[in-house]
């Protein structure tokens, strides 16, 4: 297994089907189809905030994305979101984005934006050596800590992070219209110092 610190643009398409493939039930409320998510997607990774994560053989199979100090793992504009879904559809699925993902973060932390494996990885340690690489560039830039956030349905994952250090902040209730649009009912705030 290789661990990348940038996104080759050769690799782009593998990761972002691996991202959409993870989050297009957390997604699919506000982004629409898997194949709208994806072109948002695509278009709006930043190769430089992405640890990808490749088989032996050179496949993409894991990836991670990555924000601290104002610099974004995903860099999604206004005139992507029109291109993909049309001028009223696009200002529109804009609005919700920035209404319900925040932007402003810590500036001594690295935050985690995602973190995804290919279904047939699952299990394997993918995960864990994408964290201990993100641990590595906040220990290089230095961060204090790493956050992320993980939704209350997933305990598995919540479970992986509480196993490599990182502990729960606070839980963040979702009213039900943000839970309804968001399709979750609420988050995890998780840190781990370095």
């Amino acid at each position: 297994m290789r661990i990348s610190r940038y996104l080759d643009k050769k690799y782009r398409p593998s990761a972002g089907r691996i991202l959409v493939n993870a989050f297009k039930s957390k997604l699919y409320k506000i982004l629409g189809t898997e194949e709208e998510i994806y072109e948002v997607l695509l278009a709006s990774l930043d190769s430089k905030h992405i640890v990808i994560a490749r088989s032996d053989d050179g496949e993409i199979v894991g990836v991670g994305a990555y924000q601290y100090k104002g610099k974004f793992s995903l860099d999604i504009t206004l005139s992507t979101m029109i291109e993909v879904y049309g001028v009223f559809r696009g200002i529109y699925k804009m609005f919700l984005l920035l209404n319900y993902f925040p932007t402003k973060r810590d500036s001594e932390a690295l935050y985690v934006d995602a973190i995804a494996v290919a279904d047939n990885y699952r299990g394997q340690g993918i995960g864990k050596l994408i964290l201990a690489e993100l641990e590595k560039i906040a220990i290089e830039n230095d961060l204090k800590y790493i956050t992320l956030d993980v939704i209350k349905e997933n305990d598995k994952a919540k479970k992986l992070y509480e196993q490599i250090g990182f502990v729960e902040v606070k839980y963040e209730q979702l009213d039900s219209n943000v839970s309804n649009k968001l399709g979750f009912i609420g988050y995890y705030h998780m840190s781990k110092s370095r």
